[in-house]
């Protein structure tokens, strides 16, 4: 009885957070509501509640998470102010006389950074590529969209990689290299789809020069994954040492410092963040974090089946990866880690199924911005859409079960 009770407090607080959604209210009010639903269902009068907010936001663990989230963005607003993502698309094309290495890679590319509605900018650069390859506007919009988020399972610079290894208690590094594969695939799959029906277009020749100055321009992201994924370093102070340098060495402005900083401390993202910290902080304090599981285990629910459709789910409704990460995984962490031990299998199909969730969404505004830039019609891009993700799905899927089997 204990269990069902406690699941269905915890769906109320689940429904609470879709409903504000819907309603458009911003989503960190969505999920701070969420645990105020929970607080207020185990009995928590307003002085708990308050000191368990309190005692979630001051913990070190969520500091570090949001110095983190801050040197990452900070990093890369550093870039584009000191015009770099220009010398990556100019250097690119020099690169390669092959129109369709822009076409794939310069999408890509500019997913190293993560970025509000990236793709938007990646599709000023993709367009000249795709004119000489004659594509429409809806193989324009796919492969745009596609391989901007290629990286976003496995690049330790993207918030939902970030938070994942926040909320499981691991290494950043240990989430990169459990995904890794999955970025490997998310390529391939977006390479059969998007780039192989293409017919080549140019020559072929390199231009040496052109290609060094591509490895060059790049160097603070060579720097940060050498010292933290190659040498071990902390994210933080990596990313600590990586802003600093690129301070000295772009000499920027003023204005330009100023302008990287105004993006940097954008507050939406912050108040999500927080949001996604206290929402975390009341499952734990509640117990209610508990509840689905005893439940599943009782009803006989197969596990898996939970930690497909939950994040899928939240994916969709909200169209970020931050939200189906911060909202789903807490609760779902006694399936993710059942015994404090992270299950590698679990994770990967989690993060899987609700990245999927995320490039399915209505609300994502990459998608929304892509098709609207390449003036391509969104149902026509779904069904382009829909083959790649199932393949994504299937051979991601695959690659969980031998993680559980071997």
């Amino acid at each position: 009885m204990q269990e069902t009770l406690g699941t269905l407090v915890l769906l109320l607080s689940f429904a609470v957070i879709i409903v504000s959604i819907k309603f458009r209210l911003h989503l960190s009010i969505a999920i701070f509501l969420g645990a105020v639903v929970l607080y207020g269902a185990y009995g928590f009068g307003i002085f708990d509640s308050s000191l368990g907010i309190f005692n979630s936001l001051k913990a070190w663990d969520s500091l570090r998470l949001l110095a983190l989230i801050f040197l990452v963005i900070f990093m890369s607003r550093l870039m584009k102010v000191a015009g770099t993502l220009t010398k990556i698309s100019d250097s690119l094309k020099r690169a390669f006389s092959d129109a369709r290495v822009s076409y794939g890679a310069i999408p890509a590319i500019i997913g190293l950074l993560p970025m509000p509605a990236g793709a938007l900018i990646s599709a000023q650069m993709v367009n000249k590529a795709a004119d000489e390859l004659e594509r429409s506007a809806e193989e324009r919009t796919f492969v745009n969209y596609w391989f901007r988020h290629v990286w976003e399972f496995s690049w330790p610079f993207y918030q939902g990689v970030i938070l994942t290894a926040a909320t499981l208690a691991i290494t950043v590094r240990d989430v990169v290299f459990l995904l890794f594969p999955i970025t490997v695939i998310s390529i391939l799959v977006g390479y059969y789809f998007g780039i192989r029906p293409v017919k080549r277009q140019g020559d072929g020749e390199k231009d040496m020069n052109g290609l060094k100055e591509f490895v060059w321009v790049l160097w603070p992201v060579w720097f940060v994954i050498a010292v933290s994924i190659g040498a071990g370093m902390d994210l933080v102070y990596a990313l600590v040492i990586t802003d600093l340098l690129m301070l000295v060495a772009y000499r920027l402005d003023a204005k330009k410092l100023k302008e990287a900083l105004r993006e940097s401390l954008n507050p939406n993202i912050f108040l999500i963040i927080i949001a996604i910290v206290i929402f975390k902080g009341s499952l734990e304090l509640t117990g209610a974090v508990s509840a689905l599981p005893a439940f599943m285990s009782m009803y006989g629910i197969p596990a898996i089946a939970v930690v497909v459709v939950l994040p899928m789910f939240v994916g969709i409704i909200s169209g970020l990866t931050v939200a189906f990460v911060g909202i789903s995984f807490p609760i779902l962490l006694p399936m993710l880690a059942p015994g404090g031990f992270v299950s590698p299998a679990m994770l990967a199909l989690a993060y899987l199924s609700g990245f999927i969730g995320v490039l399915l969404s209505p609300l994502h505004l990459c998608l929304i911005f892509s098709a609207d830039y390449f003036k391509a019609e969104l149902p026509k891009v779904y069904r382009r859409l829909y083959l790649p993700l199932l393949a994504l799905f299937v051979l991601g899927a695959g690659y969980s079960m031998m993680l559980y089997l071997f």
